[in-house]
Formats: structure tokens, sequence, C-alpha cells
């Protein structure tokens, strides 16, 4: 290869070099100005739901706890975790973000609300399920969960599923059984966490 060619082939590479770090940077930028918190975004779902204040700690405590559970549901043992808790401001409600796994489109994220000792609130979050609307749409299937202390929960009662979103029902179901373990882990009294 002649230097000429060569030079022009160098200068095209520097070129392209130029332009992929002056949009790299550019794209950082963006994403440093554009970037929210999980975890902020998690306190303001739990304040949006249930009209209380939840403050972000400074810290991210509770970072030391187990937060991935085996769930047994019917005869399935599946595993889900809780990823962020909070506790609001006037201590009393009891609030988590926890993911159950195999649902029929992935994981699904559930908003679960504990207050009093028994769930009183459960709202979906995000999760690529083609059978939500199944379950939203079906009156029994939260309910069978709500203001049920959460030591009967514990002991594993059966439970209703939704016709046609066996899978979504089992999904959501351990994500609130990931969330009822957790209660009972580190927030009961006695609880050793």
């Amino acid at each position: 290869m002649d230097r000429a060619k060569r030079r022009a082939v160098l200068q095209s590479v520097g070129v392209l070099a130029a332009i992929a770090l002056v949009c790299g940077l550019l794209l950082g930028a963006v994403n440093a100005f554009t970037w929210v918190d999980p975890r902020t975004e998690a306190y303001a779902k739990f304040a949006a739901d249930t009209g209380k204040a939840f403050t972000l700690p400074e810290d991210d405590l509770g970072a030391d706890r187990e937060t991935e559970y085996t769930v047994t549901v019917g005869s399935r043992v599946m595993t889900a975790r809780v990823e962020y808790y909070a506790l609001s401001d006037d201590g009393t409600t009891h609030a988590f973000c926890a993911v159950g796994s195999g649902g029929y489109g992935g994981d699904v994220q559930m908003y679960v609300y504990i207050s009093g000792g028994a769930i009183v609130q459960i709202v979906a979050g995000e999760n690529s399920e083609t059978f939500m609307d199944r379950l939203e749409g079906s009156a029994s299937f939260y309910a069978q969960f709500l203001n049920v202390p959460v030591e009967q929960l514990l002991q594993g009662t059966g439970v209703d599923h939704v016709s046609g979103a066996t899978r979504s029902s089992n999904a959501v179901t351990a994500a609130i059984g990931a969330a009822v373990k957790y209660y009972e882990v580190y927030l009961t009294e006695g609880a050793n966490g």
C-alpha cells in the first residue's frame, strides 16, 4: 500500500474514532441528566399508591438483608425477590416492590402494602404479561390476599388462580409471597434482622 492510501486510511480511522468518542460523551451526558435512581422511582410509586409520604433514606437501609426467597405456589416452587422496601413516614405502612418469577412473559413486578399485620393494597408494576388484564379484571384474585393476617398467608393456604392466566397468577402470588416473607423475617416483633 502506498503512502497516500495509508495516510487516507489512517485519517478515516481517526475521524471515525473522533466521531465515536464525541457520540459516547454526548450519550453519557444525556444519561447523566436523565437518569433516575430506581429506588427513588419506587418511593414515588409507594407515595402515589398510598397517599402517604415515604422519605428516601440517605443510605441503603437493609442492604445486608436477604431479598430472594423460594415461594411455593400450589405444587410449584418459584423464586421471588424484594427489590425495594420502605416504611411510611407515619410508621403505619410497609411498602414493598417485589418481583415474582415464572410468568408467561417473564418476571412480574408487584407493589405490596402491609399495614396492621395484613396486606391492605396490591398494585401491579412493570411486566410483560399478556394475561395481567385477566387478573386485574378478576374481583376475587387480589381480594384473597387483602386484609388477611400475614401469619395466615405464611401458612401456605391454597391460592385461587384466574382461568387462562395460571402462570401470571403464580408469578404474582410469588411476588406477594416474597413481600410477606420479608415482612415476617425482618419487620415483625421478635424478628432477628
